[in-house]
């Protein structure tokens, strides 16, 4: 859910440099690092608000560091695998002090895609974490120091390991993360912290648009998966198929609002409220799941410069298309989030 809701009085804070678009590994990994940055600097403020964006926190880093990973393969002459494996792309890259780096770094889950950072269960409906405490400064810490990381927004950093109340700010308990609701609510709280630093002049849309994109597309994602959950039984197999592996927000949008109709044929006049909400929801809805599909229908076109292929994504971006998106996300959170829970709740379904 989204707790906090940003209002800009000039939208053209959240205006999408289309000109400047670059579609490079270094292009999106300086994107990435401007986010991680960020997190470090409320890190430093020792306000222990870490935990409540723990799993959005740890994509963030591990993306970082396999887009960093790519990049210097690039940079050096070296083809670029299509791996998510950061040990396979440290291995070809053969630095030593990255080798060590990642030699240490296990709660990363580094030989893996990183959805243990995305969702709950693994594709053959496995718990990733099993109320694991994930000891993250040190990691972290041993990352920015790396030498060849100095040239990035990250080079400026430094994590004290000693400090005791920035290692409790450092430590994700994932116990506190047991559905995709609170995965979403994870990432809706590090949207509103980049949202709420662009507001107040400390961030600039130009410098982190693509991981705030995937942050607020990932969030809808899981959202419709988390609500569309009350109902999982009575999905027919093709929906339980879209549900588990696909990450495409409109055929969860169809399925959300299938659901809905059912409901609306048992309403009656003095269902009245509850018909408004749904006619003011959905139009806005469909829009923003319109819109973001085409934008990235795979989950990819906001983390990865190119495709499978090796050709640039090639991504529709309009000037406005992230204001309209921040708008319609936090003003429909509600009916994404909970529409099908509410009807069942109230006997509809």
């Amino acid at each position: 859910m989204v707790f906090e809701k940003i209002t800009f009085d000039d939208s053209k804070k959240l205006e999408i440099p289309v000109n400047l678009h670059q579609y490079t590994w270094d292009y999106y990994l300086n994107q990435y690092a401007v986010v991680l940055s960020h997190v470090i600097s409320v890190s430093l403020k020792k306000e222990y608000r870490l935990d409540r964006m723990q799993m959005a926190v740890m994509f963030i880093f591990r993306h970082t560091i396999e887009l960093f990973l790519k990049k210097e393969l690039e940079n050096t002459g070296k083809a670029v695998p299509l791996t998510h494996d950061l040990n396979l792309l440290a291995k070809e890259l053969d630095d030593k002090d990255v080798l060590r780096f990642l030699n240490n770094a296990a709660i990363l889950a580094p030989q893996s895609e990183g959805d243990c950072f995305k969702y709950i269960d693994d594709r053959e409906g496995k718990k990733h974490f099993r109320n694991e405490i994930l000891d993250v400064l040190p990691l972290i810490s041993s990352f920015i120091s790396l030498p060849c990381i100095k040239s990035t927004s990250l080079g400026n950093s430094v994590l004290d390991v000693n400090t005791k109340v920035l290692r409790h700010e450092w430590s994700f308990y994932t116990i506190e993360t047991k559905t995709l609701g609170h995965i979403k609510t994870q990432y809706d709280f590090l949207v509103s912290s980049i949202l709420n630093s662009i507001k107040n002049d400390e961030l600039k849309t130009e410098q982190v648009y693509l991981p705030l994109l995937f942050l607020i597309r990932h969030s809808l994602e899981v959202g419709f998966k988390d609500n569309i959950s009350e109902v999982f039984d009575s999905l027919t197999n093709s929906q339980k198929k879209k549900y588990c592996s696909k990450h495409s927000l409109e055929a969860l949008l169809n399925i959300v609002m299938q659901f809905v109709e059912v409901a609306q044929k048992k309403f009656t006049s003095l269902d009245d409220t509850i018909q408004k909400e749904i006619a003011y929801y959905r139009p806005m809805t469909e829009q923003l799941m319109k819109n973001m599909h085409e934008l990235d229908n795979r989950s990819l076109s906001f983390r990865f410069p190119v495709d499978e292929n090796g050709d640039s994504m090639n991504i529709p971006f309009s000037r406005n298309v992230l204001s309209d998106a921040v708008t319609a996300y936090q003003t429909a959170d509600s009916f994404i989030s909970l529409s099908i829970s509410v009807l069942k709740y109230e006997g509809y379904l």
